[in-house]
């Protein structure tokens, strides 16, 4: 999630696919996974965790899943030294989430190598999310982070600047957290 894609992917010319489908929609169970607040403050974890399937009813379904072992999408807070060897600990104030896929053949996706040498189809993602929560402007801020990431779980990439506008902009939008019409439209086609 770190390159800028072409055509929202997520990796530019690698065409990524969310492969876990019931009745013909991705179906994302979104864990909790000992998220603290402000992750879990004002609801911004449930409200981001369906914001996708609510936007998308016809291709995503998205549920907030309380089973310990029944999910496919982790969100995670790590401690500070585990978001430091992720980002970089020159970047450790600039993310502010992360995402890493795990495709069918069982390939972590980390980058573009990885993505070019996986099968191309995403059945698991885990949301890393800063433990810097000072960085946050707002609920609204946090819930676009998390909304974000979950766009990258579902293979869609930053879009370059501000226009169109895109949850998928990097960084995230502070004021707002629904995915646009552009980002809906992209989802559409691929699923």
């Amino acid at each position: 999630s770190l390159f800028v894609a072409s055509a929202h992917q997520r990796y530019p010319g690698i065409a990524l696919r969310w492969s876990v489908k019931t009745g013909g929609k991705c179906y994302l169970r979104i864990h909790n996974n000992n998220l603290k607040a402000p992750y879990t403050s004002s609801s911004n974890f449930t409200v981001a965790a369906v914001t996708w399937g609510n936007s998308c009813p016809n291709e995503i379904k998205s549920i907030v899943e309380t089973s310990t072992s029944d999910y496919n999408i982790n969100v995670t807070c790590p401690g500070a030294t585990t978001w430091s060897d992720l980002v970089g600990s020159t970047n450790i104030h600039y993310f502010l989430g992360f995402c890493v896929s795990l495709s069918t053949d069982n390939r972590k996706i980390m980058n573009v190598e990885d993505a070019k040498a996986c099968s191309g189809k995403i059945k698991y993602a885990t949301i890393y999310l800063t433990p810097h929560t000072e960085n946050f402007a707002s609920n609204t801020h946090i819930r676009a982070v998390m909304v974000h990431e979950i766009g990258h779980a579902l293979c869609l990439g930053h879009t370059t600047g501000t226009s169109p506008k895109s949850i998928m902009q990097s960084p995230p939008p502070t004021t707002w957290y629904l995915p646009a019409d552009h980002d809906k439209r992209d989802i559409t086609a691929w699923y």
